[in-house]
């Protein structure tokens, strides 16, 4: 199944509806997802998912009117009910915010950005349970006095990973943390606004001022500009390039948070472990630049499996390596491959040049 490809454009609420029409069956394939995955992690029902997701959709209609806008179009487009896809668009804060410890899974992702002489290159591995692979989207919308956005999303769901034509890219990590604040963005919304800005500092500035109502990594960059969000629902950490030029991330926080309560897994210190060995043999290896296969090679790490940089869903490794995303920031081009970069199933260029 190729992914689907869907252009969207026009006001906030047609450009939800071209989407969800378009996609209905996957959205509602998200919805079927996320209500199972729900009951896993939180112990709690889809109505009462829905409940809070409408708490938090009562502060986006407030503060992000034409992001509820867009949504109310998906849940038309796709004959659905609101409240389910308020519930998508906030599912990092309602599984990561209210888990029960004795509930997580295993969970991945791995990103790198690395400016290495003229090459600025970013990318990830985008890592969750198979089950979901089926309902990944590639949007591409159009807006009036904003960038053109292209990015690979779930069904339902309007920020995610991608680039746009300003040449701002972002990508996102998860990151297992207690507590979320309704007054603030939603971490998938966030990523939307970063995908609306011109510049890198324009982004980092509108997301940081906000703050986000729940937690996980963002890496965004510009050409030979780049900044890391380390964000949970009370604190916000920057993270710059090391010596190295590099900015890396696994799925565990980096930098000191106080009075935050995180559930990290084992195999997120040993991924960044790796993606660290892996990119310092590089640089001992070639001396000048960064050549495409060279950075996709790091994203095709199989030590530690299942748990590797490339992830398989077995044994007790509960998801796996959906798609794989490479961005070359100068150039505004990105490449996107659905399943693994060992074993790719469709390979998409996006071109913004």
């Amino acid at each position: 199944m190729s992914i689907p490809q869907i252009n969207c454009s026009g006001t906030p609420y047609e450009i939800g509806h071209q989407h969800g029409a378009q996609a209905a069956e996957l959205v509602h394939g998200s919805i079927q997802f996320y209500a199972e995955m729900f009951d896993l992690y939180t112990g709690k029902t889809w109505a009462e998912i829905r409940l809070i997701a409408v708490r938090f959709g009562d502060n986006i209609q407030v503060k992000w009117p034409r992001y509820f806008e867009e949504m109310q179009g998906i849940a038309d487009g796709a004959q659905c009910h609101l409240a389910d896809i308020l519930a998508l668009n906030t599912r990092t804060e309602v599984v990561f915010g209210l888990m029960v410890p004795e509930r997580v899974v295993s969970d991945g992702c791995t990103s790198l950005y690395w400016a290495r002489d003229q090459d600025k290159k970013m990318g990830q591995n985008w890592d969750w349970m198979e089950e979901q692979g089926c309902n990944i989207v590639l949007l591409t919308i159009h807006q009036t006095g904003m960038p053109v956005i292209k990015m690979v999303t779930e069904a339902g769901i309007i920020g995610k990973i991608g680039m746009n034509s300003a040449g701002v890219g972002v990508c996102l990590n998860a990151v297992r943390c207690s507590g979320h604040d309704i007054a603030k963005i939603p971490i998938h919304l966030a990523l939307r606004l970063s995908l609306e800005s011109e510049t890198l500092s324009q982004a980092v500035d509108n997301v940081e001022a906000i703050g986000a109502a729940g937690s996980a990594f963002l890496l965004l960059a510009q050409g030979d500009q780049s900044m890391g969000l380390e964000m949970t629902s009370t604190t916000t950490k920057r993270i710059g390039r090391d010596s190295y030029g590099r900015i890396m991330h696994t799925n565990h926080l980096l930098q000191k948070h106080d009075q935050v309560v995180e559930w990290p897994e084992e195999d997120s210190f040993s991924r960044y472990e790796r993606i660290t060995q892996l990119t310092e043999e590089y640089h001992g290896a070639h001396l000048t630049g960064l050549q495409e296969e060279g950075f996709l090679g790091f994203f095709d790490d199989h030590e530690g499996t299942p748990f590797a940089i490339c992830r398989r869903q077995e044994g007790d490794c509960k998801d796996a390596t959906l798609f794989n995303i490479t961005m070359d920031l100068d150039k505004k081009t990105a490449v996107v491959r659905r399943g693994k970069v060992c074993h790719v199933q469709e390979e998409i260029r996006l071109d913004f040049s």
